[in-house]
């Protein structure tokens, strides 16, 4: 008892083995539901009212290989009805753990999605469809974990972010060309008083400005600060303006309490990356 199963009514967990949720019974009795192998997920919202008791929710990718795809059912049919593929999710009030790791075909996440007031970690990491979170979510009280790395998109994020009083860990904040007044910025992010890990990545090779790094010396909690510059696989430019900005960053940053170790650069294959350690 206790177990993964699928379809054994008596379990507390269950998985997506390429069957569906067709073949799990009592819903209401779930605990914890695991995608192992299912590819394409087409969810109906009166299954997820049916689960009330369930605290993990883990519907994306686990595997490191992307040649493991997951996707959502046909999107533009969705579209016709006004409707959103995680409609009803709201419905699961004790849901504290939310994966849509490296789910293809989900464009928005729900407003409704603010309603998940016990919701701890949510991990939209390489949703590469991904366009829009909601402003809302700033009602989400007891999150500490965002993970939105890897999701390109996602150039625009709402204000409401820095209302998550809670967040400990936020990864894939995007510094953007599209920094309107309605977008949360690393100013606002500042006003976080439990942040204690930021990932930051952006395509301008002018970052950190000096009011980037003015924000960054508020962050009062901070202990380790990685910056990415490039997108995706495209190589970031290495010219010496670019070395000159980071030895600003270095000295920037270090003077802020929290952060114990100096600005190193780390190489990689794909991208350019800064962390503060």
């Amino acid at each position: 008892e206790g177990n993964a199963h699928e379809g054994y009514s008596c379990s507390l967990r269950s998985r997506l083995t390429g069957k569906g949720l067709t073949n799990i019974q009592d819903l209401e009795k779930l605990h914890t539901l695991f995608n192992v192998n299912e590819a394409i997920l087409d969810f109906k919202p009166e299954w997820f009212s049916k689960m009330k008791n369930l605290n993990v929710l883990y519907l994306g990718r686990w595997q490191t290989s992307p040649t493991h795809h997951i996707e959502v059912e046909d999107t533009a049919a969705l579209k016709i009805k006004n409707a959103n593929v995680l409609d009803g999710l709201e419905d699961i009030r004790h849901l504290r753990f939310l994966s849509l790791q490296g789910i293809s075909r989900v464009t928005e996440l729900p407003e409704s999605i603010s309603k998940l007031s016990n919701l701890m970690i949510l991990d939209i990491r390489a949703c590469h469809n991904l366009e829009i979170i909601p402003n809302g979510m700033g009602l989400l009280k007891n999150l500490t974990h965002l993970d939105m790395s890897e999701s390109y998109l996602l150039d625009q994020k709402p204000k409401g972010l820095s209302l998550l009083s809670k967040l400990q860990v936020l990864s894939g904040f995007a510094v953007g060309d599209l920094e309107g007044k309605s977008s949360c910025s690393l100013d606002d992010l500042r006003k976080l008083p439990k942040l204690r890990k930021l990932s930051i990545h952006t395509g301008h090779d002018a970052f950190p400005l000096d009011r980037d790094l003015r924000a960054l010396n508020q962050f009062k909690k901070l202990t380790k600060l990685t910056i990415a510059w490039g997108r995706g696989s495209v190589e970031a430019k290495k010219d010496d303006s670019r070395k000159n900005d980071i030895g600003a960053s270095e000295q920037a940053t270090t003077k802020t309490p929290g952060l114990q170790k100096a600005l190193t650069r780390l190489p990689t294959s794909k991208q350019s990356t800064g962390t503060l350690d």
